[in-house]
């Protein structure tokens, strides 16, 4: 049987009569770890209910006051979630890893209007760019109050607005919300029948680290000292979840009834992710004036057999947190993917073809083959920001920055007292992915026994020797089935 019409995300052929209510729900649980909450079993969930969260900071070895406390740039409260996942009884439907990083990288595909208006009061980002106030052909960061100075000219020393701030006391600091539909990517195909469920739906979400670089930058930096919080705690009085139950007349929610009490049952197809990681070690440095970039080959195998395949995207995040100057991780954390100053290339094997004639290289094909992964729009950033391509020379050497600095390597800009200069933003959005999914029936690529292997050769410039090993995150969307009969939830791949 097809899937019925009220439970598709999208809109309805015929104009019916629809009931919303709307619960705010507390959590079972919530403390530092984790999180859960139990819906109820009535009407049908909206795609657009949300978790509502918030943290307080801990004043570290300088004054509360003068520490500002912020998400990260790009990731916002995205980055305070590690984990997720949605269960019925003891049945898991759908498991998000990583989800912080994972958010970031589909962020990056709105627009940058989105990004600043909405995103920055919902979700605490501030990743929109603009021409620099110094009018040199760089950029900066646009939804700021950067003001000016009593003189009446432009200051290059910029706010987060005080309503975006991470304060100490949990009545004052800033809440955000993330939507189901963000969490998890079943939710933006489908609205599930929670009134047709014999067990209640659970969401369970374990919180990230509170260290710095995982959770939010700070400032205050005078004289070389890192006055920072010590930790962000979750704000455990303002965590809630806020439930939007949908209701239809008594015949479309009886004829789904019937259907769900039938001998098929009801059958939901849906997407969801699994994420590999890989280990990607660092290189000792060639010696010599000139030295050529290095050619380093790693050969990932992703797994996935026996698996219906739409998409693959993957991200290259340093383990440390003191990465290329270091400023970058005060206001990113990890929730960026380096590119190289070499560059690099890529291909993928899928039942022991390669996909491609010959690897990935050209950076502008490597940001074509990303945006497919989100239905073929394009990615929302600068150039500079996607690749050193712009930045460097014939040996890897970055010499021409791109973001707040002069020739001369100063820094002109600030944002919350972190020094806004090249390395902090450029290079740091090289998202990579593949689209395999089937233009004509919209289905994924059926995985055989082999597993699916990333093929990468990277090329190490006299930039990159210095950098640490790095960790590669590879999420795979798979196409799965959600059955409901008789009131029991089952899942098959």
């Amino acid at each position: 049987m097809s899937l019925p019409d009220i439970l598709k995300v999208a809109p309805q052929q015929t104009i019916d009569t629809m009931d919303v209510h709307t619960s705010i729900l507390e959590p079972l649980v919530c403390n530092q770890n984790n999180a859960r909450f139990q819906l109820e079993r009535r009407g049908i969930l909206d795609i657009n209910s949300c978790i509502q969260v918030g943290r307080i900071k801990i004043p570290g070895t300088g004054s509360a006051a003068d520490e500002i406390c912020n998400c990260p740039i790009r990731a916002g409260c995205h980055a305070w979630i590690k984990s997720a996942s949605l269960r019925v009884g003891a049945q898991t439907i759908a498991t998000t890893d990583e989800y912080g990083k994972y958010a970031t990288i589909n962020r990056q595909f709105k627009s940058v209007e989105e990004r600043c208006r909405k995103d920055g009061v919902l979700k605490g980002t501030v990743d929109g760019m603009e021409p620099s106030w110094l009018a040199n052909g760089q950029l900066q960061p646009m939804n700021l109050e950067w003001g000016n100075n009593d003189n009446g000219m432009p200051r290059f020393e910029a706010d987060t607005s005080p309503q975006l701030e991470i304060t100490a006391d949990e009545t004052t600091t800033a809440i955000f919300s993330i939507k189901l539909s963000e969490l998890f990517p079943m939710m933006k195909g489908v609205q599930l029948p929670l009134y047709l469920m014999a067990e209640n739906l659970v969401i369970d979400i374990t919180w990230q680290n509170s260290g710095l670089g995982f959770s939010y930058y700070s400032s205050s930096q005078g004289a070389g000292a890192n006055n920072f919080a010590a930790s962000c705690p979750i704000a455990t009085t303002q965590v809630a979840f806020l439930a939007d139950y949908l209701s239809y007349n008594d015949s479309k929610m009886g004829d789904m009834a019937a259907q769900a009490m039938s001998t098929e049952g009801l059958s939901l197809p849906y997407n969801d992710i699994i994420l590999t990681t890989a280990a990607l070690p660092r290189m000792t440095a060639l010696t010599g004036a000139g030295a050529v970039p290095q050619r380093q080959t790693v050969n990932r195998d992703i797994g996935l057999s026996s698996r219906s395949v739409q998409k693959i995207q993957w991200a290259d995040v340093p383990n440390a947190t003191t990465e290329f100057g270091g400023d970058w991780s005060l206001a990113h954390g990890q929730y960026v993917s380096r590119a190289f100053c070499g560059g690099s290339e890529w291909n993928m094997k899928i039942n022991d073809r390669l996909v491609f004639n010959r690897p990935v290289r050209n950076e502008a094909q490597q940001q074509y083959y990303l945006s497919q992964t989100s239905g073929g729009v394009d990615l929302q950033v600068a150039s500079c920001e996607y690749s050193f391509d712009q930045t460097v020379n014939s040996v890897g050497t970055v010499t021409l920055p791109a973001f707040g600095v002069d020739n001369a390597g100063s820094s002109v800009a600030t944002v919350n007292g972190v020094n806004i200069n090249d390395p902090t933003f450029t290079g740091l959005c090289h998202y990579q992915g593949l689209d395999l999914t089937n233009p004509m029936s919209g289905a994924g690529v059926a995985v055989g026994v082999k597993p699916i292997i990333l093929e990468r050769t990277i090329f190490r410039a006299s930039t990159d020797f210095a950098q640490s090993a790095l960790t590669t995150y590879i999420w795979a969307q798979v196409g799965r089935m959600f059955v409901l009969n008789n009131g029991t939830v089952s899942v098959t791949e």
